[in-house]
C-alpha cells in the first residue's frame, strides 16, 4: 500500500483568525475526502479532540420539549443524549432526538438561496446570492403590497420577532398546528375550561382507559409519558396499573395494554357515555355530582341513550365488558380516561374527545394525584405558549379565498408543507394564485418546491430560541435552544431573515434586536425580572444555559379548573363516513409510526427511514395493514400490491395481514409519499392523506379517520423490508439481502 502523508491547513476558531493544521493519513485519500474530514469551526473555548457537551432541545419536535445534551468533539456533533435535570423527560430521549445528528449533517440540506428556473413543482432552481434573495423579497414587500405568513408553531422569540416586524409591514400571519389538536382543545375548554394541555398524571394513577391515545409511540409527548407509565405499571403503593386500550387499530400502547378492546371505528364516545351511564345508573358515583356536571346536557337522563346494551351494538364491545370497565375504574382510582389517535379524527371527533374528558370528571379525579391537573400557564410578557393555530376547516378555508382571488401578493412559508399534509384543502392551487412565494426550511418539501424563492432555514442545533413546553407536568418549564455546531451551510435564522429585511424596508429603528440570539438572551432574562449586562444576570444566564433552561414550582400563574362542564352530551353523534358502505367497504384508518412520523425532515433521515414499526417491524415503505383471516378469504398474501381507492384518490400499496386491525377496516401509515425531501424520502411510498376527503369537525379538526375505501388485488407482489423471521418463499433466508430502493 502506498502510504502518504497530506498536510492541510484548517481555520479554527469561532471568528475564523485562527489558523491550525491538520494530519490525514492514508492510502492516499481522494481530495473530496479530505475536505469532508477538514475541523469545522470550533467553539473558541475548545481544544482539538476535546469533548464539549451542549444542553438544548429535541432538534426534531422543541414543542414536545425533550432537554438534550449534545457531545461535540471539534465543532461537530457527535451524540444527543437526554438532559437528566430537564423535568419534561428526566434524562431519556427518542429516536427522533438521537436522528438530529443525522439531519444536522445531511447531505440534501437546502444549502443557499434557491431562484425557482422551471414551472412550480418541477424541483428546478439555481442557487444565488442572499444579497439577491433579500432584494427578492423587498421588492416584494415595498410600497405596502399585501403578504401573509403561513407558519407552523412559533416559539416565543420568533413569534416576538415576527410580530415586530408585522406591525412596520402590515403582513398577515397563519399559523398551522397538528390534524388533530383542534378536536381535543375543543373538548378541554368545554369539559375543564382550560385552554393549555393539563398534566395528566399517569405516573400516579392506578388505573387507564385510552380511547385511542397511543401516549407510549406518537401522542404529545410520549417519552415524558412512557416515564410516567414505568411508574404507573411498577408503583410500590397500590400495586401494578391496570391499563385498558379502546381502538380499531392496535397502536404501541394498545400493545402493552391489559386488555386491548377493538371497537367500531367513530363509536369511542359512544362508549365513554355507556361507561358514564353505567357508573351512574349502579351507583357508583355521587347522583348529585353527576346531575351537577350534566346540567348543560340536561341532567343525569342525557345518558339514558348510551345504555350499555344499545351501545354494544353499534361498538362491537359487548355490554358486560362495558359494565365491567365501570366497575373496574372506580375501584381503581385516582384512574384517568385519556384520548387520542383515530378517536379524534372523525366528523365528531370533538364530541369524542369531550365524552372521554367527561368520564374524568365523573369520577372525581379533577387536581389529585393520579387524575388531571390543570398546569400553570406563563404570565411573561411575550413569552408565552404558542398561540392556538388555525383548524383544517379554516386551513381549508383560507385556500379557497386565495384560488378565489384574494390571495396576497407575497406568501411566506416557513417550515410547514400545507401541499403534502392538507393536499385536500388545495393548497397547492392556491399558492400558485399568489403574486410571489418565498419558502424557507432546512429541507425541501412539496411546498417549497412551487415556491418562487427558497431560502436556507438554520437547523435547530444552529440558532437559538426558547420554548414553553406542552404538556407540562405540573410546573412551568422553560426551554432553551442554543447552537451546538457553527452552520455548515449559507443557512439562516428566521428571526435573522426578518431583523434583515426590516432594516432595509423599514430602517434600523423597526428592529428590536439586533438577532435572534440578542432576542432570545434578553427575552429570557427579561421573563425573569433580570437585567441583561448585569452581573447577576450574566450569572444567571450561563447557569440556565448549562441546565438547558429554567423551571420550578413557584413559576408561572395557577390555573383553575371550570366548576361545571359546559357540554352538551346530546351533541354526539353516529360517525359520518365519505362514500357509501356498498361501494367502499372498508374503513381507512392513517396512523403514525414513531420513526418518521408525519415530518418531511424526519421522513429525510435514513435512521428513522430504517426505524422498525413497533407491531410490524415494517421499514422505509408505506403499506396497508388488514386482518389476516379477511386477506386469507380474499386470496391475499402479504407482499400483494392492493389498489387503495376512495371519493378522493387512489393509491398502490404493498399488503401487510396482521392481527392488529379487525375485519372492514384497512391502516396505513403516514409520511411518505414525498417527492422533494431528500434522496433517502424523495419517491417512497404513498401520502395516504391523498385519499382523505376534506372532512372536518365542527371545532375544525381535520376529520382523517372517516373515510371508506375499496381495495383490489393487482397482479403484482413485492418484497416487505422487515425485522422479522418468518416462513414466506418470497422473504427467503438464503436469499440474497434485498435492497431498498424507492418505491
Amino acid at each position: 500500500m502506498n502510504r502518504k502523508i497530506r498536510r492541510r491547513n484548517f481555520l479554527l476558531g469561532s471568528a475564523g483568525a485562527l489558523l491550525g493544521s491538520g494530519l490525514i493519513v492514508g492510502c492516499a485519500a481522494p481530495e473530496r475526502e479530505s475536505r469532508v474530514k477538514s475541523f469545522a469551526l470550533s467553539p473558541e473555548q475548545s481544544l482539538p479532540g476535546e469533548d464539549l457537551w451542549f444542553a438544548t432541545l429535541d432538534a426534531h419536535d422543541p414543542f414536545a420539549a425533550n432537554g438534550v445534551v449534545v457531545r461535540t468533539v471539534d465543532g461537530r456533533a457527535k451524540k444527543v443524549e437526554g438532559n437528566p435535570q430537564f423535568p419534561i423527560n428526566l434524562g431519556k430521549s427518542s429516536a427522533r432526538a438521537q436522528a438530529g445528528v443525522q439531519s444536522v449533517y445531511h447531505p440534501d440540506r437546502i444549502a443557499t438561496p434557491l431562484l425557482r428556473t422551471g414551472e412550480p413543482g418541477s424541483g428546478e432552481f439555481r442557487p444565488i446570492s442572499w444579497d439577491r434573495a433579500l432584494a427578492f423579497i423587498a421588492d416584494r414587500m415595498g410600497g405596502g403590497a399585501g403578504a401573509t405568513f403561513l407558519t407552523g408553531r412559533l416559539d416565543p422569540v420568533k413569534q416576538r420577532l415576527l410580530d415586530s416586524f408585522r406591525l412596520w409591514s402590515k403582513a398577515d400571519h397563519v399559523s398551522l398546528g397538528p390534524a388533530d389538536q383542534a378536536n381535543l382543545r375543543f373538548a378541554l375548554r368545554q369539559v375543564y375550561g382550560v385552554n393549555s394541555l393539563p398534566h395528566f398524571d399517569i405516573a400516579r394513577a392506578r388505573s387507564i382507559i385510552s380511547f385511542g391515545s397511543d401516549f407510549l409511540g406518537t401522542e404529545l409527548s410520549p417519552v415524558a409519558y412512557s416515564g410516567a407509565y414505568a411508574d404507573f405499571r411498577g408503583r410500590g403503593n397500590g400495586g401494578r396499573g391496570l391499563l385498558t386500550q379502546i381502538e380499531p387499530h392496535m397502536s404501541l400502547t394498545g400493545a402493552n395494554a391489559d386488555r386491548w378492546l377493538p371497537v367500531h371505528p367513530g363509536y369511542e364516545g359512544h362508549v365513554a357515555l355507556a361507561i358514564a351511564n353505567e357508573l351512574v345508573s349502579a351507583g357508583l358515583v355521587d347522583a348529585a355530582a353527576a346531575e351537577r356536571l350534566l346540567s348543560a346536557s340536561g341532567g343525569i337522563s342525557a345518558l339514558d341513550a348510551f345504555a350499555p346494551d344499545s351501545v354494544a351494538a353499534l361498538s362491537g364491545i359487548p355490554a358486560d365488558t362495558i359494565r365491567e370497565l365501570a366497575h373496574e375504574f372506580v375501584a381503581a382510582q385516582p384512574g384517568l380516561a385519556l384520548v387520542g389517535g383515530s378517536a379524534l379524527g372523525h366528523v365528531y371527533g370533538d364530541q369524542i374527545a369531550a365524552a372521554v374528558m367527561l368520564l374524568n370528571r365523573l369520577v372525581g379525579n379533577d387536581s389529585l394525584p393520579g387524575g388531571v391537573n390543570a398546569n400553570p400557564e406563563s404570565n411573561w410578557e411575550h413569552m408565552r405558549a404558542a398561540g392556538p393555530a388555525i383548524s383544517a376547516r379554516a386551513a381549508s378555508a383560507l385556500a379557497d379565498s386565495w384560488s378565489g382571488g384574494a390571495a396576497p401578493d407575497l406568501v411566506f412559508v416557513y417550515e410547514i408543507d400545507p401541499v403534502h399534509d392538507l393536499p385536500a384543502a388545495g393548497f397547492e392551487q392556491a399558492l400558485a394564485a399568489a403574486g410571489a412565494v418565498v419558502g424557507m426550511g432546512a429541507f425541501m418539501n412539496e411546498t417549497l418546491a412551487r415556491a418562487d424563492l427558497v431560502l436556507p432555514g438554520a437547523h435547530p442545533f444552529e440558532e437559538w430560541g426558547a420554548y414553553l413546553p406542552e404538556p407540562l407536568r405540573g410546573e412551568l418549564v422553560l426551554g432553551l435552544q442554543q447552537p451546538v455546531v457553527t452552520p455548515l451551510t449559507q443557512a439562516r435564522s428566521f428571526g435573522d431573515l426578518l431583523i434583515a429585511v426590516s432594516s432595509e424596508l423599514f430602517g434600523e429603528n423597526s428592529v428590536l434586536y439586533d438577532s435572534q440570539q440578542s432576542a432570545t438572551k434578553n427575552m429570557v432574562l427579561a421573563a425573569l425580572g433580570l437585567t441583561p449586562g448585569d452581573a447577576t444576570a450574566e450569572a444567571g444566564w450561563i447557569d440556565i444555559l448549562r441546565r438547558g433552561g429554567v423551571w420550578g414550582p413557584d413559576l408561572g400563574q395557577a390555573q383553575a379548573l371550570a366548576a361545571t362542564p359546559a357540554w352538551d352530551a346530546g351533541r354526539l353523534r353516529v360517525p359520518i363516513f365519505s362514500g357509501d358502505a356498498a361501494s367502499y367497504p372498508f374503513n381507512l384508518i392513517p396512523f403514525q409510526t414513531v420513526g418518521i412520523g408525519t415530518d418531511p425532515q424526519t421522513g429525510a433521515q435514513p435512521w428513522l427511514q430504517a426505524t422498525p414499526d413497533p407491531l410490524t417491524t415494517m421499514t422505509w415503505k408505506t403499506w396497508v395493514e388488514m386482518n389476516p383471516e379477511q386477506a386469507r378469504a380474499m386470496g391475499i398474501q402479504r407482499g400483494d400490491v392492493l389498489r387503495i381507492q376512495t371519493i378522493a384518490g387512489s393509491a398502490d400499496v404493498p399488503v401487510y395481514p396482521a392481527p392488529t386491525i379487525g375485519p372492514g377496516l384497512i391502516a396505513v401509515p403516514e409520511g411518505q409519499g414525498r417527492n422533494f425531501s431528500g434522496r433517502w424520502n424523495e419517491g417512497r411510498g404513498s401520502n395516504v392523506r391523498a385519499l382523505l376527503p376534506d372532512l372536518t369537525s365542527a371545532a375544525g379538526g381535520m376529520a382523517f379517520a372517516s373515510a371508506r375505501a375499496r381495495i383490489s388485488r393487482l397482479d403484482r407482489t413485492t418484497l416487505m423490508p422487515t425485522f422479522e423471521l418468518i416462513e414466506d418463499p418470497r422473504n427467503d433466508a438464503e436469499s440474497p439481502p434485498v435492497k431498498i430502493v424507492n418505491g
